[in-house]
């Protein structure tokens, strides 16, 4: 069973990634891994450079975003084969003069958000309220927001800490 990084910021992601985005290609390979993600912070700045080195490299490249949302939460956006890129460049772009990303946002560009898979991660609101045990409150949540994306995920992390677990 192979492994896919889906939530990895490069070094144009300040302060968030250093590495940048054909060392992390690299990397991929030599672990033999024949896919990854590159979802740069607020921006796409990473991704063809990210792509490039992943066609030279033999790996399926996936491309997303990683957006600031209100309440200081964010979503991870990948983009879906076909028309997913084209969709992710657009809603980064509107959001750019939009401002941040709220469910009106989502909502008004829906058109778009159906080509993308949407991670909910731990610093979205919806693994904010299961945090917090609000079982209700983050059902909620997701099922605002479901029918807005082709996808939408809860991701699991692991940061290995000693009792951080149940």
């Amino acid at each position: 069973m192979s492994f896919t990084h889906l939530h990895l910021a490069s070094g144009f992601s300040f302060k968030y990634g250093t590495t940048l985005p054909h060392l992390l290609v690299e990397k991929a390979r030599d672990f033999g891994m024949s896919s990854l993600a590159l979802t740069d912070r607020d921006g796409l700045y990473g991704a063809i450079r990210f792509t490039q080195s992943c066609v030279e490299n033999g790996i399926t490249p996936i491309i997303g975003v990683d957006i600031t949302c209100k309440n200081q939460s964010r979503i991870t956006l990948l983009a879906t084969p076909g028309k997913g890129w084209r969709s992710l460049v657009r809603v980064v772009s509107e959001l750019k003069s939009y401002g941040e990303c709220d469910l009106d946002f989502l909502k008004k560009h829906s058109n778009y958000t159906s080509n993308l898979i949407s991670l909910q991660g731990p610093d979205s609101l919806i693994a904010r309220a299961i945090t917090n045990r609000q079982y209700e409150k983050a059902l909620s949540l997701y099922n605002d927001s479901r029918e807005l994306f082709q996808s939408q995920v809860i991701e699991i992390v692991s940061h290995l800490i000693y009792g951080d677990g149940p």
